[in-house]
């Protein structure tokens, strides 16, 4: 475990991450009848959320690409206690919610780009081992939150964040931020103009993320 003074974080990070990494995914560790279930407050999840990724490079170093792999689609994808659903819990500060989600920035810049490859998920599939967690998301976070974001800085983040992820200078994340617009646009069609923004920024790259980010953009993606 990373060295770390923090036994909340320790224990955070052991509960998503520390866990055989299962062949097939429908069989990982959290669909098991007596998986374990996370034993902290609900209060601290978007904080514990923000804590790790905002160190993503430190703290999640020592773990395999399919050991996050396994982990990032329990958090986003598949937990039982839908952590996702404390992104939208009022009990818990709004300034603690906000930073979970202007968390996922140091999380793409730390681990995805240097661990995924350039491949483009909605083209190959045999792209890295990283790249599909990467790919989903924000499509994920979208489903989980599209029909109750009524919190307004929660949805300029998640806007902001896209914006950032989009200036990454990696395909696959710039891929992933085109696919989550190509489904937030469904709930927010002002996201529309970062698709724009980012053509306009980048004129040589390769065809197939222009025609995707034309996709994204009306909001036709997968």
């Amino acid at each position: 475990m990373s060295n770390t003074t923090d036994p909340r974080l320790q224990a955070w990070i052991s509960h998503i991450f520390d866990h055989p990494v299962a062949e097939d995914i429908r069989k990982a560790w959290y669909w098991a009848e007596d998986a374990p279930t996370w034993e902290g407050t609900w209060e601290d999840v978007p904080t514990l959320i923000a804590e790790r990724f905002e160190r993503s490079w430190e703290l999640l170093e020592e773990f395999s690409d399919a050991a996050l792999d396994q982990g990032f689609w329990f958090l986003v994808g598949s937990s039982p206690e839908d952590f996702r659903d404390s992104l939208l819990d009022s009990r818990i500060p709004m300034s603690a919610r906000v930073r979970a989600i202007a968390s996922f920035t140091p999380l793409f810049e730390q681990v995805m780009v240097a661990r995924c490859s350039e491949n483009l998920s909605h083209l190959d599939a045999e792209a890295s081992v990283l790249n599909g967690s990467c790919y989903m998301w924000w499509d994920l976070l979208w489903y989980a939150l599209r029909h109750d974001l009524e919190d307004l800085p929660i949805a300029s983040e998640i806007h902001a964040a896209l914006r950032r992820q989009l200036t990454m200078p990696h395909d696959a994340c710039r891929e992933s931020a085109l696919h989550g617009i190509g489904h937030w646009v469904k709930t927010f069609p002002d996201m529309a103009h970062l698709v724009d923004e980012f053509l306009a920024a980048n004129p040589g790259i390769r065809p197939e993320l222009v025609a995707y980010a034309a996709q994204a953009k009306i909001g036709r993606v997968l």
